[in-house]
């Protein structure tokens, strides 16, 4: 069964930053690669969403990597996973 991907408007806006400081950085091709990368893995959510570990601090939320530079949260709920947001790895997160 494949769960569908939905996106917190946190998500979506820590997506673009990232993307933004990526292509300021090191160019639109290096940004292509990490959106390309991104759909990838979110792609194995839908068929596996239990693919990454739980959260020490809240167990209904997961956290997921995209590379070695980025994680992202996300919570599992009936037919869906909310991606809650991304974040570079060299940042605290919110949490």
């Amino acid at each position: 069964m494949k769960y569908e991907i939905i996106f917190s408007p946190t998500a979506l806006s820590t997506l673009d930053d990232l993307k933004i400081i990526i292509e300021e950085k090191w160019g639109q091709k290096v940004a292509n690669a990490f959106l390309s990368n991104t759909w990838r893995v979110l792609g194995l959510l839908e068929e596996n969403p239990f693919l990454f570990k739980k959260s020490d601090i809240r167990p209904q939320i997961r956290l997921g990597m995209l590379d070695r530079h980025t994680s992202f949260l996300y919570e599992v709920g009936e037919n869906k996973v909310k991606i809650l947001c991304f974040w570079n790895n060299k940042v605290q997160p919110f949490i």
